[in-house]
This record gives C-alpha cells, sequence and structure tokens, in this order.
C-alpha cells in the first residue's frame, strides 16, 4: 500500500513537472514572437537611418576634403601674393605709387579666386543641406516611447517567468 502511494505522488509530481514544461515552452514562444515582431518592426527604420548617416558621413569628408584643398590652393596663391609684393618692393622702392598699384593688381587679381574658392565652400554645404536634414528627419521619426513601451511590455513579460523558474524543483 505505501508503494501505490508513493507510486501515485510521484505521477502527480511528474504531471506537474509536465504541465510546468508546457508552460515554459508557451511562453518562451511568446517571448520569441515578440522579439521577432520588434525586430521586423525596428529593424527596417534603423537600417535606412544608419545609411543615411553613413551618406551623410561620406559627403561631409568629402566637403572636408575639398575645403582642405579650397585652403592649400589659397595659402599657396597668397603665398605666392607676398613673395611678387616683396619683389616689387624691393624692385621699386623709389618708386611707391607704382608699387601701391602693382599691389592694388594683385589683390584684385586673386580676389576672384578667393570669391571662387567662397563659392565653392557655400555650393558643398548647400547639396548636403538636404541629406543631412533628410536623415536627422528620419532620426526624429522613430518612435522611441513606443519602443521603450515594448521594451518594457517584454520586460514584464519575462519576469514572472523568471520568477517561475526559480520555483521550479529541478
Amino acid at each position: 500500500m505505501e508503494n501505490q502511494a508513493l507510486m501515485e505522488e510521484l505521477v502527480s509530481l511528474q504531471k506537474k513537472q509536465l504541465t510546468g514544461t508546457r508552460i515554459l515552452i508557451a511562453l518562451a514562444g511568446v517571448i520569441l514572437a515578440a522579439i521577432t515582431v520588434i525586430t521586423l518592426v525596428y529593424a527596417p527604420k534603423l537600417k535606412e537611418t544608419l545609411i543615411k548617416v553613413e551618406t551623410m558621413t561620406k559627403d561631409v569628408d568629402v566637403l572636408m576634403k575639398d575645403v582642405d584643398e579650397l585652403v592649400v590652393t589659397n595659402t599657396d596663391s597668397v603665398t605666392q601674393a607676398v613673395e611678387k609684393i616683396n619683389e616689387l618692393v624691393s624692385e621699386n622702392s623709389d618708386s611707391l605709387s607704382e608699387t601701391i598699384k602693382n599691389v592694388n593688381q594683385l589683390v584684385t587679381d586673386n580676389s576672384d579666386s578667393l570669391t571662387e574658392a567662397l563659392d565653392n565652400i557655400n555650393e558643398l554645404v548647400s547639396a548636403n543641406t538636404d541629406s543631412v536634414t533628410e536623415a536627422l528627419d528620419n532620426i526624429n521619426k522613430v518612435d522611441f516611447d513606443q519602443l521603450n513601451a515594448a521594451i518594457k511590455n517584454l520586460s514584464d513579460v519575462i519576469e514572472p517567468l523568471a520568477n517561475f523558474f526559480n520555483k521550479l524543483p529541478f
């Protein structure tokens, strides 16, 4: 008789373990489905935003290289102008008015290249403003409140599951 009672208790415990295992498998399926849905909803938006940020970064790199070239080009022009002025001053020290005319001519000749350089910089900035604005708009479109709520909901589902596992006898 005692063996009969032990066997019944053992069968009862195994049924409880089987039920617990089934609940555990069902909860794991729900969690997997929630993670899949969250990934499917937010992954494309995040990928699109990252692509635009990468494009924007490349545009900024090109812009910086162009600015560096302009600075180097204009630095060389200014250096040449200063050398020319020094040469003119030494050659024409007796004729101050002639030297002033030559200096004015050099400034006039180089003002076009400086204006052109500034125009190129303005064009580069204007060309990339739309890309930067569009990328920032896409970042602003991400609904972080909804994302945070989904994460909280997932946490709310996982916490009871963790408590359940801690109470299981195995």
